[in-house]
């Protein structure tokens, strides 16, 4: 079993989880045989400012059957030196040119060898004793395939972020994943080998959806069990992530994937979208309105599918409502008025509230809105 102690000495400055040993972490009971192999993977390209955060939290978990492949795309930025100085503990790692995330996270399982196997990208980090909750809670859920639970946000630097809320039920249906009623975050994510060689590698012609599809295709061999002790891992939003703006092109893809597995694909890009905006909205609150009109307008907005496009339009309506109620709660008529103007177009029965007319007069605009 790793001691975390014989790991490479962090900087002096670096302090907590993961740099240093965590108490209370749980360990393997045995009540269930022998620890089953658990084989982490970890895709990276140019992620040298949060990788070695990442490793340690791996190598850190004190668990006596690890294994752990690093697969980077051949970095330039410091990534090698980083692997390099962990390369004792790996199972496995490279570094060069490949087909992308997916199909280095491929690459990884191929050469897997453990029982259980999870990806963990390398932005983001497992919380102290994530992969032996993991192993108890499949052991206590035989017929499960999948173990999840709960991620906390962080941001760049590494404190809790603030973001919305996203609905994650313990044990979702097929139904409900697919049309996003509940979620499953990837990287609290474990699952069997056994499911995995019956569905199948990540499809690595997509680029933004491939967990969502796997998840899908998972859920169709068992059913989910959930870590409900304690969350599982950091979920970092850092501007080069691929999905930290949750770009138009990845809620069209996850349009796609729901309807390739049955769903309407509007639902389930719709609780992306409006994850999309209410980001948008917590991070610039005066000037978000101007931006979803001009993102609706946009290009990209357009090219998306027409059923989605239509069922955004009220969706932007009631975003661009509570807002405006938020400010007319802050006694602000005028940028409550401004919500308002800009939120009739995409729903116009919204002019049946008395509230918004009562705001709209006030702010000498009721009468033309009507």
């Amino acid at each position: 079993m790793l001691d975390g102690r014989d790991l490479p000495a962090p900087a002096a400055d670096k302090t907590g989880w993961p740099w240093r040993l965590a108490a209370g972490v749980p360990k393997v009971s045995g009540e269930h045989g022998p620890a089953p192999r658990v084989s982490i993977v970890t895709p990276s390209y140019n992620q040298a400012a949060f990788l070695e955060t990442a490793i340690r939290s791996v190598l850190m978990q004190d668990y006596p059957n690890l294994e752990y492949l690093i697969l980077d795309g051949g970095s330039t930025d410091g990534s090698l030196e980083i692997i390099q100085r962990y390369e004792p503990w790996l199972a496995y790692s490279t570094s060069a040119p490949d087909g992308g995330q997916a199909a280095a996270i491929n690459q990884g399982f191929a050469r897997a060898t453990g029982d259980i196997l999870a990806w963990l990208n390398a932005d983001d980090a497992y919380l102290p004793g994530a992969i032996a909750r993991a192993v108890a809670t499949l052991a206590a859920a035989p017929e499960a395939v999948l173990a999840h639970g709960q991620c906390v946000f962080i941001d760049e630097a590494g404190a809790v972020a603030d973001m919305p809320s996203v609905p994650v039920k313990p044990a979702p249906s097929l139904a409900e994943l697919i049309d996003d009623q509940s979620v499953v975050w990837q990287p609290a994510a474990f699952f069997r080998r056994q499911a995995l060689a019956v569905v199948g590698p990540l499809k690595e012609d997509l680029y933004y959806s491939m967990d969502f599809d796997l998840m899908l295709r998972l859920r169709q061999q068992g059913g989910f069990a959930f870590q409900a002790e304690a969350p599982v891992a950091l979920f970092r939003q850092q501007a080069n992530a691929k999905t930290n703006a949750l770009p138009l092109a990845m809620i069209a893809e996850r349009f796609a994937v729901s309807r390739a597995h049955g769903g309407d694909g509007a639902s389930a890009a719709l609780h992306t979208l409006q994850f999309r905006w209410e980001a948008l909205r917590r991070a610039e609150p005066a000037t978000w309105p101007q931006a979803l009109r001009r993102e609706m307008a946009g290009a990209d907005f357009r090219g998306l599918p027409r059923a989605l496009r239509q069922a955004a339009r009220p969706l932007a309506a009631e975003l661009l409502m509570a807002s405006g109620f938020e400010a007319a709660g802050r006694q602000d008529t005028r940028a409550a008025a401004a919500c308002f103007r800009a939120a009739l177009p995409y729903d116009p029965r919204w002019l049946a509230n008395r509230g918004v007319l009562s705001i709209l007069a006030q702010a000498g605009l009721g009468r033309r809105g009507r």
